[in-house]
């Protein structure tokens, strides 16, 4: 990954916090507030956590480089266990991360290296690589021991635990074949893109692709005039030449290629019917919202059907 860059908004962002326990919110992409995590913690298991999971170094998304330093001090005592995941394809990050880990010398603490495989990211396939476990249906991570955080999530956390800081700014990665200057930027939030984007040397034009989050996953913005807020990770601005037009679709042929990819084993050709028809029951039944819209299916269609965007939209339906 690039450097990390300062990158100042040009007016300061006054930002209101609402009134919750903690005022940090989950930046690796579930935006979900992080006291949810220790509510559950405590009621189950009566505050003694077997095992926490720092998403240290595996970035689901292709493109997203993001990484930040995670001080050690932020690990609660009433933790027994924790492990830093991290992508085999990364020893820069592995090597920084054992040698922080020797001068703190806690036996808790350890680091497995991983395949790099999409969506090695997810929660629920860290969780199943890491200890073997499932998550049951419609249960949290914590429910059944264990908490798994983004990096950048720990980051904030300690940054509030330690120095009384809310989440005011984040690592935002900028890259595509349209600017200049690619790298990750520490940026305010509600900082404009399109300021964002002139810092990195690129100049928006409406031939242009530019996506917010990674290139699997990530949404396609209309114009740069948005302003980045906590979801933030990743900002593609791509030429034609590095994201295609999407293909005309077709009808579907039964050919089974997106379950043999669906990390959450689901069936998308049975949900895609039941989708067109509006069977809620049956969508409910098949396990809609296990689905965690990685676009792995839509990769493997070969009739081009966009089905992660159906299932997203289906899932206010339910």
């Amino acid at each position: 990954a690039s450097s990390e860059s300062a990158f100042t908004c040009p007016q300061d962002c006054h930002v209101v916090l609402p009134p919750v326990k903690t005022p940090v919110i989950g930046v690796g992409g579930s935006t979900t507030q992080t006291f949810q995590f220790s509510d559950v913690t405590f009621t189950t298991t009566s505050g003694n956590i077997p095992l926490q999971t720092v998403n240290g170094y595996i970035e689901a998304l292709p493109h997203t480089g993001i990484s930040v330093r995670v001080p050690a001090s932020v690990l609660g005592q009433n933790v027994k266990q924790a492990t830093i995941a991290i992508e085999a394809d990364k020893p820069e990050a592995v090597a920084a991360i054992r040698s922080s880990l020797d001068s703190l010398n806690d036996k808790r603490i350890e680091i497995r290296i991983l395949a790099s495989t999409y969506p090695s990211g997810d929660e629920a396939q860290l969780i199943r690589q890491l200890t073997g476990k499932e998550i049951p249906r419609g249960k949290l991570p914590a429910e059944i021991g264990i908490i798994v955080s983004n990096v950048a999530t720990v980051y904030a956390c300690a940054r509030w635990i330690l120095h009384g800081e809310p989440l005011t700014r984040r690592v935002v990665t900028v890259c595509g074949n349209g600017v200049s200057k690619p790298g990750n930027y520490l940026t305010r939030i509600g900082t404009p893109i399109r300021d964002l984007l002139d810092h990195c040397g690129a100049t928006y034009s409406i031939n242009q692709r530019l996506v917010m989050g990674g290139a699997m996953m990530g949404l396609s913005l209309m114009h740069p005039d948005y302003p980045v807020i906590k979801a933030s990770n990743c900002l593609i601005l791509a030429d034609e030449h590095e994201f295609k037009p999407a293909a005309p679709e077709h009808a579907c042929i039964r050919c089974g290629e997106c379950a043999e990819v669906c990390p959450v084993h689901l069936l998308p050709q049975l949900l895609l019917v039941h989708t067109r028809h509006g069977n809620t029951t049956a969508l409910r039944e098949l396990g809609l919202h296990d689905c965690i819209e990685c676009g792995s299916c839509d990769y493997a269609c070969p009739s081009h059907i966009r089905l992660a965007t159906r299932f997203r939209d289906a899932k206010v339906m339910v």
